[in-house]
């Protein structure tokens, strides 16, 4: 009995190793960057086996399996439970990030949660026009919104600095940047909706991106639906372009209906250096929660 335990366990470890393995090529083809959204997920199976092979006495296989998935798995874990540390200026900048969905039945409660949380700059995906009149009854507090073309938009309250609104060439990318002032400066708002991943079109939505991107002078925040992980080699891309890393704990941001499926693809990305936090938002009609990020220089 225990032999054959033994062996199924090491039958199974296998393809989670090469699952694993593969996972960290996303930079040589984009099939590897999907197989990177599920990376902590399989890491947590190959821990389970290697106690399996433990426990029937395949003791270095054992060993050496659960060291490597310890390693891959307990810095998300740490990611997932230490709280950053806030922004240490008290006139931190505030931004709700969401995701409204399409199909939103009720856009009236996500306006409630805009207008409660009172947040500096909204940026938002997959506004419809019927969405769009709804979200213009905040126009009193919010007399800045901007899009390009489609449902990316981007709200604000700030003063506009001279950088204004850019759209890129191609309308197709779902992406637009605004430039507002702040206590801190003058801040580029980048807006960004991504495809799915392969085997859709999400890297070469991305190399087109990241031109649009490099344009911007000065810092940087981008905030979106990555449909990415955060280490997955696109969100690792456009970090690297804008001079941004994600701010805040990690956490699901989408309701795929099921609790064991937890997908972390929203995100928020401050300027390299500076100091945040995030909070969940209900998903208020849409199938994502929105992310409200609190950051600023140290």
């Amino acid at each position: 009995m225990l032999r054959r335990l033994r062996q199924l366990a090491m039958a199974l470890t296998l393809p989670c190793w090469v699952w694993i393995g593969l996972s960290y090529l996303g930079g040589l083809h984009p099939a590897a960057d999907s197989l990177s959204v599920l990376r902590f997920e399989v890491s947590l199976v190959a821990l389970a086996l290697s106690v399996v092979l433990l426990a029937t006495r395949a003791l270095w296989r054992g060993a050496l399996g659960a060291l490597a998935a310890l390693v891959i798995a307990v810095p998300i874990i740490l990611d997932m439970r230490i709280a950053p540390a806030g922004p240490a200026r008290a006139d931190a900048i505030s931004l709700y990030q969401k995701n409204v969905w399409l199909e939103n039945p009720s856009p009236e409660e996500l306006v409630a949660d805009l207008r409660r949380v009172g947040a500096d700059i909204i940026t938002l995906q997959e506004v419809t026009d019927p969405l769009a009149r709804v979200i213009n009854t905040l126009a009193g507090d919010y007399p800045h919104q901007h899009r390009c073309w489609g449902g990316v938009y981007i709200l604000t309250r700030l003063a506009l600095a001279e950088g204004g609104a850019r759209c890129p060439q191609d309308r197709r990318l779902n992406v637009i940047a605004l430039q507002v002032e702040t206590g801190a400066g003058p801040l580029w708002v980048v807006a960004l909706h991504l495809r799915w991943p392969w085997p859709y079109g999400q890297v070469a939505q991305v190399d087109r991106i990241l031109p649009f991107l490099a344009e911007l002078d000065g810092p940087v925040v981008v905030a979106g639906d990555f449909n990415m992980v955060p280490w997955g080699h696109s969100v690792q891309q456009i970090s690297a372009a804008a001079g941004a890393e994600r701010v805040g704990r990690l956490e699901r941001t989408f309701d795929f209906g099921s609790p064991l499926v937890r997908l972390r693809i929203d995100h928020v990305l401050a300027p390299r250096g500076w100091q945040g936090s995030t909070a969940l938002r209900p998903l208020a009609g849409s199938d994502h929660f929105g992310v409200v990020a609190r950051f600023g220089p140290p």
